[in-house]
């Protein structure tokens, strides 16, 4: 097979590959998306988890990753996929915890919670001690960074 031949066999690969792709996204977007955070988390390390905690408290939350506890808090609008891609450069060094805030995404959504940041921080405290996490390093984003 000549040069020039092989390199027209690898634009049509690319060229299909990008089609189904692009297919997959308008045909079944939640399903490609679904596939895209899965890869991302898998890529960090990330595992997803959930625990329930006293007052009906229920936390989803990434894990991922040893070493010192670093939890990672996303902002508000955001969820704990918000940190998937920079968690991959972290879980080698720290053991990696991103928690869905009560109120947000897949943790509980109490009707008649305080969601302050002082009402975040003492859930997320309660958090950390139910995860046996004693000394923790702290990282936010936006509404995150405040809590943090």
């Amino acid at each position: 097979m000549r040069l020039g031949d092989l390199a027209l066999v690898v634009v049509a690969i690319l060229a299909v590959t990008a089609l189904v792709a692009i297919g997959l996204v308008y045909l079944a977007p939640e399903r490609a998306t679904r596939f895209a955070i899965d890869l991302e988390r898998r890529r960090a390390g990330l595992v997803r988890k959930e625990i329930d905690l006293p007052g009906g408290l229920h936390f989803a939350y990434l894990e991922g990753g040893q070493g010192e506890a670093l939890m990672l808090l996303h902002g508000f609008g955001a969820d704990k996929d918000n940190f998937t891609r920079v968690a991959r450069f972290l879980t080698g060094h720290y053991r990696v915890i991103a928690p869905d805030h009560i109120g947000f995404a897949e943790s509980s959504h109490l009707p008649d919670a305080d969601y302050a940041p002082t009402a975040q921080v003492q859930r997320l405290r309660a958090l950390a001690q139910a995860l046996g996490v004693r000394d923790l390093h702290l990282g936010g984003s936006s509404m995150g960074g405040q809590i943090a």
